[in-house]
């Protein structure tokens, strides 16, 4: 079962580059540093209504078993951890 986060804790992201753009290759969490790739991504405007920026998401998974939902948010350029699968 997923574990969301109700306040996202911040992440360290390193991207690579590829044909179509950028997409993340390592994750830093309080877990530790894990290479990832990447399933699919996508942008969501939030409560743009209420002052919420911009995020872009991103479904990755690792060779050692990590698997989450990552976003950075496009104001701060802050990445942040919302949900970790099992």
């Amino acid at each position: 079962m997923p574990l969301t986060y109700a306040d996202p804790p911040e992440i360290r992201v390193t991207m690579r580059a590829t044909l179509t753009g950028k997409l993340p290759e390592t994750v830093v969490t309080s877990l530790g540093a894990h290479d990832v790739t990447c399933n699919s991504a996508w942008r969501e405007t939030g409560e743009w209504w209420k002052g919420e920026s911009e995020k872009d998401f991103y479904r990755v998974h690792g060779d050692d078993g990590f698997a989450a939902i990552i976003g950075r948010d496009l104001d701060t350029k802050e990445w942040r951890l919302y949900q970790l699968s099992d």
